[in-house]
């Protein structure tokens, strides 16, 4: 059974191939997910899609790409933290090379200053003496001297 447009009333119409088909869906504003044709003599298609407005595609290509412009800030924000990280460490690798080769008390200190939990700072603290008199006043605190 045909209407008037001669299209048929049980959802299918007729094509010679899949374009022919595919092209005919789109004439009807229908966007073309699956073309399944039935058998060699009759082609049909069967619509799979219904009618979508613009307003409803065009609102879901904004969601799309909300979505792509979020997940790629998200990427960026994620590389940049590890840049963040990965400097802060470089710097402080440096600086504490630095430090070694200066050989000096005030040059551990000041790395100690700078990075008092670093991942260095308790090889900095292994060159720094410790005054005799603090060491003294802390035996005298344990009963000792």
């Amino acid at each position: 059974m045909r209407d008037e447009k001669g299209e048929s009333k049980n959802g299918t119409i007729e094509a010679l191939d899949e374009t022919d088909a595919a092209k005919k869906l789109q004439e009807q504003g229908l966007v073309v997910v699956l073309v399944e044709m039935l058998g060699r003599e009759k082609s049909e298609i069967i619509k799979e899609v219904p009618n979508i407005p613009k307003e409803e595609k065009e609102h879901a290509d904004k969601k799309i790409i909300f979505l792509y412009g979020f997940l790629a800030f998200f990427c960026l924000v994620i590389v940049a933290l590890f840049l963040f990280v990965n400097i802060r460490a470089l710097q402080e690798k440096d600086f504490f090379e630095k430090t070694k080769q200066a050989n000096k008390i005030e040059s551990y200190r000041e790395f100690l200053k700078r990075y008092p939990k670093g991942k260095f700072a308790e090889q900095a603290h292994l060159p720094i003496p410790i005054p005799v008199y603090s060491l003294r006043k802390t035996l005298t605190e344990l009963g000792g001297v």
